[in-house]
């Protein structure tokens, strides 16, 4: 491929990224089987004795301080065990009578089911009304589900027929039934089957309701619709029936599952519970009947002192809120929360007991717990430091995959071998594609940890387990870290070539507005670029008010947006200005950068870029013809000077000769004069035309300016004084280094004597000064003209311009000229001033 210059490169990317990536894998498995391992290391996992999974964080610190009694996973699992015999008591007493299982115990369904806050059902018209049906009914019920009549009319319609069942009166009702439908429990009381009690309907409109097929009677012998009043009585009787046959039916289940859970063979948990059952008779439900004799007819104090005598005990009494207890986690706070489902059985008169036996003569839950706190954990030390090391890996390899992330080699025409950043292809998707695809991956490894951690909970004991637990958990690390990094990269490709932006979804959305607002404002009339978006504006800010707070916020920032961009198009104007400036000041290359202009701006910058161009090519012909002038003086001047020689050498060979006519001698000299002023005017073209083109050659050294003036001087006073001029000379005593070329200094010098030789008025001064002062010297000759200078002091440097208009005295008109070019040449400074017929030159140079 080629570079930005048009060179041939070719590019070759390191193959690092794959390499280190598979590092970074490695990496991530050590890291995460390092956890897994410190985590099953340093947790204690067990199983409650209701099933329920109970893990805590021990640390080696915590296991050589604090013993297992004292220890949060003995709190957690004691708080189970006492909500767990708080619930099988209550259940118990539920269901038994005198401590057995009574199948025809008498259940009142309306102070069952209302019997807690749980469920919002209106019974203020059967509150009063005394409805029990035998235990074993309402199990038996809820298993085997709720008949059901649909009954289809209107309301007033529904209502008689429910009015012929109550009052036990036929009518014709217009209602009619459908087929017997069954349900369950749940469908009954949160489906759309059966209307609320409480629920209107109007007039004519036509549902459905329903009535139950009342599978048993109550303990009187009767029926729901013999006990209701009305329709509605009816209803709230019924939702009651299944509310209660539904609880007790979940509470059998329980009650089944509690047989000998909490026996005192099956765990170290003791328990005495005093609670009131429905006859108001006060029942003691426990598990140390065996250990103590006649536990009923001890006192609240003496119960006090049997558990108050155990490792670990609370003695609880709800009524007064009153709790004695040395377990943490089972104060009077604890034991409330603990009850407040069952307020209802705990009323006044019950009492709480509960100890734990720390001899730990049952094998339960306890025991195995306590052995596996006190068990060495030889494998978290080491796992912390595998994990710590290979943490320190993986941020290393990401690090130097972070610098070395877009470079590559390229190599030139010339095998020169340069490192640069380049993006790939890939690199171009927009960062919000590539945001949202790291935010799936994201969620896909958050679901999976999940995922692993639930379904593998029970595994992270025992050496069974831990292999199955090591690789999904290794094999979910590898997978998502090889996901992530070339994603992660790409991103830190975007960052170094600056490609976040422009690849970007909004920047390519707002491209394609902007291009559509900028061609109908590049094509559009004044009206439609100016009025338009104004009035469009205008409405966007006015809606955006009218939303609130809100809408205010984004019109300031849609302002703040207008602000700059009113901003960057007086920029662009200002930039306009400059450019007209600098093409003004005679910077005609100066082009002014139409890139991002539209509308106006880009009309105008480029009406000045054109007349630039233009101004351009005039200088260009302007330079084309003073070259053609150049060549054409040079040219002849040098055609000249041959036939002028050779006019020369005849004129001198003529002057030896002896001529004794005086006239012919005259006519020699002449001869002479004029030929020689010919040939000084040709040398003057010839020097002229090689200093403009640049051709001259000059040799830079360190020269005496004193001793060059003192020289030049001499050899003109012969001159100044065949027209009485004085010469009156300030030069410095010491010597005056200068950098220049001596020969062309000389040659500025005799240019400005001989210009005095022929304009200066006779019997006057010619000034010589030289001064010095930091590190610049200055040389001035000043004179006096024999003829007014009615003539511009800048164009008595330009060539073939003569002080005399009347060109009565001999010169080219070049010799000023020619001196200032040459100390332009030598960097040195020429400076010319008139006042009145004073003649004035300044030249310097830098002190060396």
């Amino acid at each position: 491929m080629t570079d930005q210059g048009g060179r041939k490169v070719k590019i070759k990317r390191k193959g690092y990224g794959v390499v280190f990536t598979i590092l970074s894998c490695i990496a991530a498995l050590a890291v995460t089987l390092s956890v897994v391992a410190a985590y099953i290391s340093s947790t204690v996992t067990v199983t409650s004795n209701n099933g329920e999974t109970i893990s805590v964080f021990v640390s080696d610190i915590e296991r050589g301080e604090v013993g297992f009694e004292d220890s949060e996973l003995f709190n957690m699992l004691l708080r189970d065990a006492a909500a767990d015999i708080t619930r099988m008591n209550v259940i118990k007493n539920q269901m038994e009578t005198d401590g057995i299982f009574d199948a025809d115990k008498p259940i009142d369904i309306v102070k069952y089911a209302n019997r807690t806050d749980d469920y919002e059902v209106s019974t203020s018209d059967v509150e009063d009304v005394n409805v029990e049906y035998r235990l074993d009914d309402l199990i038996k019920w809820e298993d085997n589900g709720y008949d059901v009549i649909p009954v289809t009319g209107t309301d007033a319609q529904i209502s008689a027929y429910f009015y012929s069942l109550t009052e036990g009166v036929r009518l014709e009702s217009g209602a009619y039934e459908g087929d017997v439908e069954h349900f369950s429990s749940d469908e009954l009381l949160y489906g759309e089957y059966f209307p609320s009690p409480d629920e209107k309907h109007d007039d004519e409109e036509i549902y459905t309701d329903y009535l139950l097929i009342e599978r048993y009677k109550t303990s009187d012998n009767r029926k729901l619709e013999d006990i209701a009043a009305n329709r509605r009585e009816y209803k709230t009787l019924v939702r009651d029936l299944i509310l209660a046959a539904k609880d007790l039916g979940v509470n059998y289940s329980e009650y089944m599952q509690y047989e000998g859970r909490y026996s005192a063979q099956n765990t170290n948990v003791l328990y005495c519970y005093q609670i009131k059952n429905s006859d108001g008779k006060m029942m003691r439900y426990n598990n140390i009947s065996g250990k103590t004799d006649n536990l009923g007819s001890l006192s609240g104090d003496e119960i006090n002192k049997i558990f108050t005598g155990m490792t670990k005990y609370v003695c609880f009494d709800p009524a007064k809120l009153q709790t004695a207890t040395n377990i943490d986690g089972l104060n009077s706070i604890d034991m409330r929360e603990l009850i407040r489902r069952y307020d209802y059985s705990f009323t006044d008169g019950a009492r709480i007991w509960i100890g734990f036996d720390g001899s730990y003569e049952v094998a339960d839950a306890f025991s195995r717990a306590k052995t596996m706190y006190n068990s060495n954990r030889e494998w978290f030390v080491p796992a912390c430091a595998a994990g710590i090391a290979s943490a320190a890996i993986y941020l290393i390899l990401l690090v130097i995959m972070t610098l070395q992330a877009g470079k590559v080699s390229v190599t030139d025409e010339e095998g020169e071998k340069t490192v640069k950043i380049m993006p790939l292809k890939v690199d171009r998707i927009p960062i919000g594609i590539l945001a949202a695809l790291v935010f799936l991956v994201f969620c896909a490894a958050f679901g999976a940890a999940e995922t692993i951690w639930y379904e593998t909970g029970d595994m992270m004991r025992g050496d069974s387990g831990n292999l199955l637990v090591f690789t999904l958990w290794g094999v979910t690390a590898v997978l998502f870290n090889a996901i992530l990094i070339p994603l992660y990269l790409i991103f830190v490709r975007k960052i170094k070539c600056k490609l976040i932006w422009e690849t970007s979804l909004t920047k390519l959305i707002l491209n394609k507005i902007g291009k559509l607002i900028l061609s109908v404002y590049d094509n559009g009339k004044v009206v439609v670029r100016v009025w338009l978006p104004y009035l469009l504006f205008l409405a966007f800010n006015l809606v955006l008010v009218l939303l609130g707070a809100g809408g205010i916020f984004i019109a300031f920032l849609a302002d703040l947006v207008v602000g700059y961009l009113l901003y960057k198009d007086a920029k662009t104007r200002n930039d306009i200005v400059d450019g007209i400036s600098r093409i003004s000041d005679g910077e005609i290359s100066h082009k002014i950068d139409t890139k991002k202009m539209h509308g106006d701006n880009l009309a105008l910058a480029g009406a000045v870029n054109s007349i630039g161009d233009g101004i351009s090519k005039a200088v260009a012909t302007s330079m084309r013809d003073e070259k053609m002038k150049a060549d054409l003086i040079t040219n002849v001047s040098h055609d000249i000077k041959t036939p002028l020689t050779s006019i020369i050498n005849y004129v001198d060979l003529l002057k030896r000769e002896n001529i004794e006519n005086e006239k012919i001698n005259g006519y020699v000299e002449i001869l002479d004069q004029k030929s020689q002023r010919l040939k000084q005017l040709t040398d003057d073209l010839v020097e002229a035309s090689k200093i403009s083109s640049g051709n001259i050659a000059l040799t830079i050294e360190k020269i005496n300016f004193v001793e060059l003036i003192n020289q030049s001087l001499g050899e003109f006073s012969e001159k100044f004084l065949e027209k009485d001029l004085k010469t009156m000379i300030s030069l410095p005593t010491e010597p005056v280094n200068i950098m220049a070329d001596s020969r062309a200094v000389y040659r500025v010098v005799e240019n400005l004597y001989n210009n005095i030789y022929k304009y200066a008025l006779e019997g006057t001064r010619v000034y010589v000064d030289m001064m010095t002062q930091d590190n610049r010297v200055s040389l001035a000759i000043k004179n006096i003209s024999a003829d007014p200078l009615g003539i511009n002091v800048d164009d008595l440097t330009e060539r073939f311009m003569r002080g005399d208009s009347s060109r009565k005295t001999e010169g080219s008109g070049l010799g000023l000229s020619i001196a200032k070019s040459l100390m332009e040449a030598m960097k040195g400074s020429f400076e010319l001033s008139l006042d009145g017929d004073l003649f004035k030159v300044v030249i310097g140079f830098d002190r060396v």
